[in-house]
C-alpha cells in the first residue's frame, strides 16, 4: 500500500520525492506512511473536511 496523498503530493512532501532520497521515499511513502508526520497532519485536516462536508449535506437533506 502507498501514500494516498502520492499522487498529488504536498509541497512539504517534496524534499523525500526525489531520486537522492529514493530509498526513503519508498520507505516511508510506500510502506510506512501512517508514520509519516505530513500524512498525519494532511489526513487529520481532510477527514475534518469530509466530516463537516457529509454533516452539512444531511442537515440539507433532512
Amino acid at each position: 500500500m502507498v501514500c494516498p496523498f502520492l499522487e498529488k503530493p504536498f509541497r512539504d512532501c517534496g524534499p523525500n520525492l526525489t531520486m537522492e532520497n529514493i530509498d526513503k521515499a519508498v520507505m516511508i511513502c510506500g510502506d510506512e506512511f501512517c508514520n509519516c508526520p505530513i500524512f498525519k497532519k494532511n489526513y487529520q485536516k481532510k477527514k475534518f473536511s469530509l466530516k463537516k462536508l457529509v454533516t452539512r449535506k444531511l442537515f440539507k437533506s433532512a
